[in-house]
C-alpha cells in the first residue's frame, strides 16, 4: 500500500480528473490515518478515537493531510486560455503541490518522477470510452519503456452521466471560469463548448469537431 506522499494525480482542469481529485479528497484524510503505522497520538494531541456519550467507540475522526496532494500537470502545445486560468484558480482552491512541464506526455513525466522520485502511484481520471481506456483496469502499471509507476483508475467505468450527476450534487466547479453564477448561467456555461461540439478543449489548434454532441 502506498503512502501519500507516494501518490499523485494527473492533473488537467477536466471535469473527470476534477470529480476524482474531490472523491481523493475526501478520502484520503481517513486512509491516511488507518494506513498509519504508528498512529497513537502524543500526550498533548488530541485522541483520535471518537466515542459517544454512552462510551461506544466509533470510527477514528481523521487527521487533516500534513501536506498537499501531489499533482502533476502536462500542458498541450496551445492550451486554451481559459484552461490555464481554471488550472491555476482550481489547484489553489484544492491546495494541490502542482508541478506544471510544458513537455510531451512521455519526457513531461520523466521530468516530474526525477524531481518527485517517491511518487510510486498517479490517479488517473480517464474512463472507458476515452481514447486507450478500453482495456484499462482500476490498476495498471505503465509499459516498459515509460517511466515507472502505477496508474491508478478509480473511475474507469464510470459514464458521463455519473460525472454530471457527481458534478452537480456537489456544486463541484469544473468550468472554464473562476466565478460562480446562477444555475441557469452555470449550466449554460457548463455545457458551453459541448453546445460548440468540441470534443477536445485542451488546446487551441485545432478543436476537434465531435458530431454526436
Amino acid at each position: 500500500m502506498n503512502r501519500p506522499e507516494q501518490l499523485s494525480i494527473s492533473y488537467n482542469g477536466g471535469k473527470d480528473c476534477v470529480v476524482l481529485l474531490v472523491l481523493i479528497l475526501a478520502c484520503l484524510p481517513l486512509w491516511a490515518f488507518s494506513s498509519d503505522p504508528n498512529p497513537a497520538p502524543s500526550s498533548d494531541s488530541p485522541s483520535y478515537t471518537n466515542k459517544t456519550n454512552k462510551g461506544e467507540s466509533q470510527p477514528p475522526i481523521p487527521k487533516p493531510l500534513s501536506r498537499p496532494l501531489q499533482a502533476v500537470y502536462i500542458i498541450s502545445k496551445q492550451p486554451f486560455p481559459e484552461v490555464e486560468t481554471f488550472v491555476e484558480a482550481s489547484a489553489t482552491e484544492y491546495h494541490l503541490d502542482l508541478a506544471r512541464y510544458a513537455l510531451p506526455m512521455r519526457p513531461g513525466l520523466e521530468a516530474y518522477l526525477s524531481e518527485k522520485p517517491d511518487v510510486k502511484a498517479i490517479f488517473v481520471g480517464t474512463r472507458r470510452t476515452d481514447p486507450h481506456g478500453e482495456f484499462l483496469t482500476h490498476f495498471d502499471p505503465t509499459d516498459k519503456d515509460w517511466p515507472q509507476f502505477m496508474r491508478i483508475h478509480p473511475v474507469i467505468n464510470w459514464h458521463y452521466v455519473e460525472i454530471w450527476a457527481v458534478s452537480h450534487l456537489h456544486s463541484i466547479n469544473y468550468r472554464l471560469s473562476t466565478t460562480r453564477h446562477s444555475w441557469e448561467e452555470e449550466k449554460e456555461e457548463d455545457h458551453r463548448c459541448y453546445n460548440e461540439k468540441l470534443a477536445n478543449i485542451v488546446s487551441v489548434h485545432p478543436p476537434l469537431k465531435y458530431p454526436v454532441l
